[in-house]
């Protein structure tokens, strides 16, 4: 008997061990995988693409919209949905206002459609060339628009300060010129 239990205590140990190493070893590769799919961790100078830089907004963010000489409250949510393929981005959430923006990847490009409160839905392609914290966006066509006429969003700027804080600026049409820009300062909700 006084063979066996050093026999089976190190048998026992050396299981032990190695089931720790394993859990271990697993609670690591997890931990390094969750990273890879939250966005919420991914931060602005580590970002892939620009979609990336998108869905690491994902939460609310809180601030200030201006339209115009208009200033008011503003709260905009970002959610990454269709298995991290899109963005939305919805503004004045439950209001009369509410909008709702689609981003996505098309041929290599990043996308976005702006379901507006006008009742427009204007489409808008990434400029590539741009600054490094900034994507831009050109107006590349819309449903129940006519662009030489009706008023419509045509273009945008997203800046990209840190990780909690951005700048978006969207350039209103109306009769086929620039008129007035919506900005939104904001900041990550905590």
């Amino acid at each position: 008997m006084k063979r066996i239990a050093p026999f089976v205590l190190s048998i026992s140990l050396t299981l032990l061990l190695a089931s720790a190493g394993r859990a271990s070893a697993q609670a690591a590769h997890d931990h390094a995988h969750d990273h890879v799919n939250d966005p919420a961790r991914e931060r602005v100078g580590e970002i892939a693409s620009p979609l990336d830089r998108l869905k690491a907004l994902a939460g609310t963010w809180e601030g200030t919209a201006q339209h115009g000489e208009q200033k008011f409250p503003a709260t905009v949510t970002w959610r990454v949905t269709g298995g991290g393929s899109a963005v939305t981005e919805t503004l004045f959430e439950g209001t009369e206002h509410e909008m709702l923006t689609v981003y996505t990847v098309q041929d290599g490009r990043l996308v976005l459609t702006h379901y507006c409160a006008g009742g427009n839905q204007p489409f808008m392609k990434e400029r590539k060339g741009g600054k490094g914290n900034e994507l831009v966006f050109e107006f590349a066509g819309g449903a129940n628009l006519d662009p030489a006429k009706d008023s419509h969003m045509h273009s945008g700027l997203v800046t990209f300060f840190h990780d909690d804080r951005i700048r978006s600026e969207w350039q209103s049409w109306d009769g086929g010129k620039p008129t007035t820009k919506a900005i939104f300062d904001l900041t990550r909700r905590k």
